[in-house]
């Protein structure tokens, strides 16, 4: 759902997020924003339902024509919208923090890694006795399927 006016910087967005890659002219979606796509759906099924966007649709065009006031229809949104919040803040799980401990030895350090979704800071011991676990962002260095699997399945579950 959108606007043509707001079109090229949603585009912008979901590319500088990491959601979508351009490929050949064409969007595609990443492992990334299979993840956010999943989750957001299953948290917010009924704005994703495709009557559900048409309406909405349909009344940005009835507010743009003057026919409705734009601050009953963001009322009417706005209702709905918190309880989704308020039930995706209760049981959403933070997808930043899942990790998987791995037989990968980092080059640098000689530590074991653990696979995160999202973190691309690497953690190394800071010579002081309690040697950190090193953190890598889990695309870029995820080399099988079930580890990457597992951790979206992890991230799906909750």
């Amino acid at each position: 759902m959108g606007r043509p006016s707001t079109y090229a910087s949603i585009l912008s967005t979901i590319q500088d997020r990491g959601y979508v890659k351009k490929e050949g002219g064409k969007f595609s979606p990443t492992e990334l924003g299979f993840v956010v796509t999943d989750l957001l759906v299953k948290n917010f099924d009924d704005i994703f339902d495709i009557k559900y966007t048409a309406r909405m649709e349909g009344e940005l065009d009835d507010i743009e024509d003057g026919k409705i006031d734009w601050r009953v229809a963001m009322a009417e949104f706005y209702e709905k919208f918190k309880v989704d919040l308020v039930r995706a803040e209760a049981t959403m799980e933070d997808i930043k923090r899942i990790e998987k401990p791995t037989d990968l030895i980092c080059d640098k350090c000689g530590k074991p890694m653990i696979l995160r979704l999202f973190s691309s800071r690497q953690n190394h011991s800071s010579g002081r006795g309690g040697a950190l676990p090193v953190k890598r962002a889990l695309l870029p260095i995820i080399r099988t399927q079930s580890s990457r699997r597992w951790l979206i399945d992890r991230a799906m579950s909750r």
